[in-house]
This record gives C-alpha cells, sequence and structure tokens, in this order.
C-alpha cells in the first residue's frame, strides 16, 4: 500500500513538473478557482464550473463541465458539457453537449448534443441531435437529427431525420430527408425523401420522392415519385420519367413510354418487349 501511494505521488510530481494539473478543485469558474491557475489537467477536475484548459482524465460539472481545449476521457455536467476542441471518449450532459472539434466515442444529452466538426461513435439527444460536418456511427435525437455534411451508420428521430449524403440506414417518425444520394434504406412514417439517386430502399407510410434515379424499391401506401426507376415502385400511385422495372399500384405513370399511363401493373424490361400487348391495358411493354 505504501508503495504504491510513493509510485502515485511520483507520478504526480512527474506531471506537475510538465505543467500539468493532477486534481484541480473550482468553485465558479476562473473568478473563485485556486490559486495554481490556468493547466492542463490529467487527471480530475471538480467544480460548479469545471473549465480547464484541456483535460485528459475526468471532469466533472455541477452546473457546467468545459474543456477549453481538447478532451480525452470522460465529461460530465448537471446542465451542459463541452470541448472546444475535439471530444474523445464519454461526453454526458443533462441538458446539453457540444464540441466544436466534434467527437470520437459518446455524447450523450438529455436536451441537446451537437458536434461542429465531423464525428464518429453514438451521438444522443432527448430532442435533438446535430453534427455539423457530418457523423460515422449513430445518430439518435429524440424530435430531430441532422447531419450536414453526411451520415454513414443510423440516423434516427420520431420527428425528422435529415443529412446530405446517407450511406446506411435512415429512419424517422415523421419525415426523412437526404439532400443528396441515399445508399442504403430510408425509412419514414410519413415521407421520404432524396434530392439525389437512391439505391436501396425508400419505405414510408404516405409518399416517397427522389429527384434523382432510384436502382431498388420504393415502397409506399399512397404515391411514388421518381426520375428514373431501376427496380420497384409499389403503391397507389407511381410515377417516373423511364421505367426499368416493375411499376405495381392503382395508376401507374411512366411519361416517356409509350403508354405513358398503365393500370395496376407496369412492366418495363427487355424481357416484356418481345411479349408486348397493349390490348390487354395492364403491361406496358415498350
Amino acid at each position: 500500500m505504501k508503495k504504491a501511494i510513493y509510485v502515485a505521488a511520483v507520478l504526480a510530481v512527474m506531471l506537475m513538473a510538465t505543467g500539468c494539473q493532477v486534481f484541480h478543485l473550482s468553485l465558479w469558474g476562473e473568478a473563485l478557482k485556486l490559486p495554481w491557475g490556468e493547466r492542463p489537467v490529467t487527471g480530475l477536475e471538480v467544480g460548479l464550473l469545471a473549465d480547464a484548459p484541456e483535460v485528459t482524465g475526468m471532469q466533472l460539472g455541477v452546473v457546467l463541465a468545459v474543456g477549453k481545449g481538447d478532451v480525452t476521457g470522460l465529461q460530465f455536467a448537471g446542465f451542459g458539457a463541452g470541448a472546444r476542441g475535439k471530444f474523445i471518449g464519454i461526453q454526458l450532459g443533462g441538458v446539453t453537449a457540444g464540441a466544436d472539434g466534434g467527437i470520437d466515442g459518446i455524447q450523450l444529452a438529455g436536451l441537446a448534443a451537437g458536434a461542429k466538426d465531423e464525428s464518429r461513435g453514438l451521438q444522443f439527444g432527448g430532442v435533438t441531435a446535430a453534427a455539423d460536418y457530418g457523423i460515422k456511427g449513430v445518430q439518435i435525437g429524440g424530435a430531430a437529427a441532422a447531419a450536414d455534411v453526411g451520415l454513414t451508420g443510423l440516423q434516427f428521430a420520431t420527428g425528422l431525420a435529415a443529412a446530405d449524403n446517407v450511406r446506411g440506414v435512415q429512419i424517422a417518425g415523421l419525415v426523412a430527408f437526404a439532400r443528396d444520394d441515399i445508399k442504403g434504406v430510408q425509412i419514414a412514417g410519413e415521407f421520404a425523401i432524396a434530392d439525389g439517386c437512391v439505391k436501396g430502399m425508400q419505405l414510408a407510410l404516405l409518399g416517397n420522392a427522389s429527384d434523382g434515379d432510384v436502382t431498388g424499391i420504393q415502397l409506399a401506401a399512397v404515391v411514388n415519385v421518381a426520375s428514373r426507376v431501376r427496380g420497384v415502385q409499389f403503391g397507389l400511385i407511381n410515377w417516373c420519367d423511364n421505367l426499368s422495372g416493375f411499376q405495381i399500384g392503382l395508376l401507374n405513370f411512366s411519361t416517356k413510354h409509350r403508354f405513358p399511363l398503365v393500370p395496376f401493373i407496369n412492366i418495363r424490361s427487355a424481357t416484356w418487349k418481345a411479349l408486348h400487348r397493349p390490348e390487354a391495358g395492364i403491361v406496358n411493354g415498350e
């Protein structure tokens, strides 16, 4: 026991000699901080407002825990946890959690979780979760989740899920929206929308829409819309400009084909070209 205490004391002295603090106690930010002042913390910082320049270890704030630079380790605050640099580890904020330099690890917040740079790992916000430069991993927002540059992994929100590029799975209770292409699966309680192309599946209760090509499946109870379809559209109303595959629904539109409107089943493929039967009124075999 004595030997362990001795080794710990020696390590502490060595760390302090490098300009780091092993233990840092702050009462109310810089105004009432103990006199050894502003130095990086390697170890533990505890305070009402914990705000060390950099932290490697653990930072605990009753109200706020803020790293003015990078933070590596565990950060917890009753109200808000934040890092003005990169955060690596586990960040927990009772209300908010944020990292200007992005996160590598886990970020959890009761209300809002945010990262301004590219993030990897798990991001959860009880109401909102946002990653300005995209996320690789899992992003969950109670009401809304947003990944501005792109998503690689899973994005879930009960209301709105939005991302630029989607590589993986995007799920929303109301609207799932991709500003660019989707490679994977997009699922929404009301509408699934992609401004770019879809390679995979769009599934929505009311409607799916793609401003580009769909290679795969669009499945909706009411309406499906795409520029070009290489695969299947299944819904009450299906609409595309060019079709190479199947449309199954009450009204099927393929506007650039010889028969732009075909009820029930519309098939457009090389296999059916030789079997074209316009008199049947159910197959568009141009």
